[in-house]
């Protein structure tokens, strides 16, 4: 909803003319001989009575200096807060005889204005939440009596002004600071105040240049303070010491309890509810008391027993998956005739997930956000999951790859913080130089082996033996590796490889000649000897034939 404030219009004023016509008859007012009756509510004009000795008879209706007006437009409710030129709300200069009774006075600079007059009645108004509520100035013998004067700067001023009576008032909660207050007084003598109830105004009276009564004596009483402290021992209802204004107002009899008035109805309290779907209506307690139930983005009027009263939702909170509706005035202290708005906001629950699961412990930001407010998202650049295997970040699901993002919130969100494994390859030999240890990622290639082999061995020239280099044991993970010193592997999880040899074979220069020269010796010598071996067997052969033919 948008709304548009401040627009004053040019001035609209409704006159009851001296001859006693209103101007302009098209206003609600009915003439019934010196009786003059609001037949409707009046908003954005004042009234100007040129005309003594009548009657103005509110008949309940509000005269308001305040023009709403709402449209519906492409789709949006505007609202349009006007206000009207005048003032004052009844103006009652010069005249005499005068009455005002029955009418609702609202959001004037001046209520009830009165100057230069006398024998004026004003009975039985309800005036709310205007600048100063009645004023008189140069005026004399008048009456104020059974208005209900509540929620306004300054309640009741008079300058300059004597022998007024201001009586049966209940005159509450109007204060502002310095100068506003309950009853003002400037320059006034004579003038008596008694039956009011004062509740709570701050200040109750300032006075200044001013002596006048507070009370029409014992038993009847004085008036009802409400910030009085004194006691009552003998339970009569009046107070046994003065309530004191200055050196020259006091009360000498104050009262204890307030006054059962005859005042006017209060106005009631509009309670308006924004920002929540219709589809939801809300609780309305009114001083801890069910008043009923207001419909979102509706509003309801409902009665009130007391000037100022608390309103207060029974559901400041309204969730729904996804969505809060929560409101941060949950409890309101209003006074009569005013209205009461409950505004809900949307918060959305930003939800940081990782993937694989194992990261959420290196995400944060997920919570409720205020819609329009900024959510801030981290993860972790890296996630130790063990010695062998970690997590590392490559970006969010929203395109940024910067571990930090931020971003303003207008609707329920789920973002993916995504990583990806790395596993930790270790290469390990007892005997040359050992390649390719460190982290890859899931999926890579690897390569890895060891070199300063020759021929397949590894030669130890300090210590004079050979190793002859045997293949690859497993340590940690599933391949099977080739049984050459360089391999490519294909990384899926932490690998550990161990080179394995053989016996060692010891070896010098001596020792190799050692070994060739008896080779060299023995071969001719076991020649030599198989050749003579085979002359003797060739020998003993004939010797055998020869004996064999002289036996014969």
């Amino acid at each position: 909803m948008t709304q548009v404030t401040g627009v004053k219009l040019e001035p609209r004023i409704i006159y009851i003319r001296s001859d006693g016509s209103v101007d302009p008859p098209t206003a609600p007012i009915l003439r019934s001989g010196n009786t003059y009756t609001l037949t409707d509510d009046i908003a954005g004009f004042g009234i100007v009575v040129e005309k003594d000795n009548i009657v103005l008879d509110g008949a309940g209706h509000i005269l308001s200096r305040i023009i709403i007006l709402s449209r519906t437009i492409s789709g949006e409710n505007i609202t349009w807060i006007f206000f009207g030129s005048p003032d004052v709300g009844v103006d009652l200069t010069g005249r005499v005889g005068v009455t005002v009774k029955n009418l609702k006075i609202t959001g004037f600079k001046y209520g009830i204005f009165i100057e230069g007059s006398s024998n004026i009645l004003i009975i039985g108004n309800n005036i709310t939440s205007n600048d100063n509520g009645v004023t008189l100035k140069n005026s004399e013998k008048n009456i104020i009596k059974e208005n209900l004067i509540i929620n306004n700067l300054v309640g009741i001023t008079l300058y300059e002004s004597f022998n007024n009576i201001i009586a049966d008032n209940e005159v509450a909660y109007n204060k502002g600071g310095i100068y506003y207050c309950g009853i003002l007084l400037e320059g006034s003598r004579n003038n008596t105040f008694y039956h009011n109830n004062f509740i709570d105004n701050w200040p109750q009276v300032h006075s200044d240049y001013s002596t006048n009564f507070w009370d029409i004596g014992y038993p009847l009483g004085g008036n009802y303070w409400s910030d009085y402290t004194g006691v009552d021992n003998n339970g009569d209802g009046v107070g046994d010491t003065p309530y004191v204004i200055n050196e020259h107002n006091l009360d000498r009899y104050p009262l204890m309890k307030p006054l059962p008035l005859r005042l006017p109805p209060l106005p009631p309290v509009t309670v308006k509810v924004e920002g929540l779907p219709p589809s939801f209506s809300v609780p309305v307690y009114i001083n801890e008391k069910l008043a009923g139930s207001v419909q979102g983005e509706g509003s309801r009027v409902f009665d009130v027993d007391d000037a100022r009263v608390i309103v207060k939702v029974g559901q400041p909170e309204i969730k729904t998956n996804s969505t809060i509706y929560r409101v941060y005035n949950e409890s309101l202290t209003v006074y009569a005739g005013d209205g009461a708005v409950f505004r809900y906001y949307k918060v959305f629950y930003v939800s940081v997930v990782a993937t694989p699961p194992q990261a959420s412990v290196g995400v944060q930001g997920s919570g409720w956000y205020l819609e329009g407010s900024t959510a801030r998202l981290a993860a972790k650049e890296l996630i130790e999951v063990s010695d062998q295997a970690r997590l590392r970040f490559t970006g969010w699901s929203t395109g940024s790859s910067s571990p930090e993002v931020s971003f303003t919130v207008t609707s329920p969100l789920v973002v993916e913080a995504r990583y990806e494994w790395e596993y930790r390859v270790e290469v390990r030999s007892d005997f040359g130089v050992v390649f390719g240890s460190g982290w890859y990622r899931r999926g890579d290639e690897a390569r890895v082996g060891l070199e300063g082999l020759k021929d397949g061995y590894y030669y130890a020239s300090d210590e004079k033996v050979r190793y002859r280099f045997q293949g690859w044991r497993v340590l940690r993970g599933s391949i099977q590796p080739p049984s050459t010193p360089i391999l490519t592997l294909k990384v899926d999880g932490p690998v550990a490889l161990q080179a394995e040899f053989g016996p060692p074979e010891y070896y010098t220069e001596s020792n190799w000649f050692l070994l060739v020269v008896p080779v060299l010796v023995a071969v001719p010598i076991v020649a030599l000897w198989v050749r003579n071996r085979r002359r003797l067997e060739r020998k003993r052969r004939l010797l055998e034939e020869f004996d064999e033919l002289l036996e014969e």
